[in-house]
């Protein structure tokens, strides 16, 4: 299953329910892998780790 936009789509179809009407077999440039990563904080007198969410 492709979920999702790519840099190349529309603005209408960028969204994550946005389902693309691919074949599972089918390769292309735009399809891939998005991973995404919140940075943490890091006190150093308390020696803590704070999650931004």
């Amino acid at each position: 299953m492709v979920r999702g936009g790519s840099w190349n789509n529309k603005p209408n179809n960028l969204r994550s329910a946005n389902r693309n009407r691919n074949n599972p077999n089918q390769r292309n440039n735009n399809l891939g892998f998005r991973l995404a990563h919140y940075p943490c904080l890091v006190s150093e007198q308390f020696n803590l780790r704070i999650k931004l969410a």
